[in-house]
């Protein structure tokens, strides 16, 4: 299949049902004629979470404008799946606005004509901000000095980065007396600094410490997690446990759209 173009010139943004969708869409980029990455802005979206939730988008279509705001692509599609989708790298320290990309596997796909009509430019929604996160381990207190999550797709290792020997002797009592498994939560907060989208991660186990025995107090820790279970959750509020959240659960190595409810 022919290899589409990237289409960044000017803005683009996502038809659902015939209606603009509340998304910002960074950039789209068409793999192949069957497939579609999308870099989505975080933030407050109903049609963000719907997408998650039920992992297809039904009667879609992509739309490219240029700068004069004129519509100069437009690809329609029947069905789409989501295929994977990408959490961004947090950092506590880090201004940065939050991007989401999603992979969808395109079904009835058309390439249709373009639409004469001027779009206006597209308002900026309130992204969510790299430094605004909360993530939770079952009551854990260092889970209060987690400085960095690194960015990871459902199936991977967590990465998290807290500071500090008292931090790090946490965990390493969690690792040391059993690695039992324990649950776990990942909140993305709003301006306001609510809870606007939480993860939950089931099954959680520690896979490595490092430094193991840090010689400096203050020094940063990486811990890598792995977990057996994954879900999303919109929420005004981060819950005291992930095990207080019934969200929709995706084994882990399962595509996006086999979820399954929790």
């Amino acid at each position: 299949m022919p290899t589409l173009p990237r289409y960044n010139n000017g803005f683009s943004f996502l038809e659902l049902g015939g209606k603009c969708a509340d998304l910002e869409v960074k950039s789209a980029t068409f793999p192949t004629m069957a497939s579609l990455v999308l870099e989505i802005y975080g933030g407050s979206s109903k049609d963000l979470h719907d997408i998650l939730a039920s992992g297809v988008v039904y009667a879609g279509s992509i739309v490219s404008c240029g700068f004069d705001c004129q519509e100069t692509f437009r690809e329609n599609w029947s069905r789409a799946l989501l295929q994977q989708i990408q959490f961004p790298a947090l950092d506590a320290s880090g201004h940065y606005d939050v991007v989401l990309v999603l992979t969808f596997q395109m079904i009835d796909v058309v390439l249709a004509p373009t639409q004469s009509g001027f779009y206006g430019s597209r308002r900026q929604k309130k992204r969510w901000s790299g430094c605004n996160f909360k993530f939770e381990i079952g009551g854990m207190q260092s889970c209060s000095r987690v400085s960095k999550i690194a960015a990871f797709v459902p199936g991977q290792d967590l990465v998290i980065t807290v500071m500090g020997e008292q931090s790090a002797a946490e965990f390493r009592s969690w690792l040391q007396t059993g690695n039992q498994t324990r649950s776990g939560a990942l909140a993305y907060l709003g301006a306001n600094f609510s809870a606007e989208l939480t993860l939950s991660l089931v099954g959680l186990r520690i896979r490595s410490i490092a430094p193991f025995f840090p010689t400096n107090p203050s020094a940063a820790v990486t811990i890598t997690l792995e977990y057996q279970g994954f879900g999303c959750n919109r929420s005004n509020g981060l819950p005291a446990s992930a095990r207080s959240v019934k969200p929709l659960v995706l084994q882990v190595n399962s595509p996006w759209q086999q979820f399954r409810k929790g």
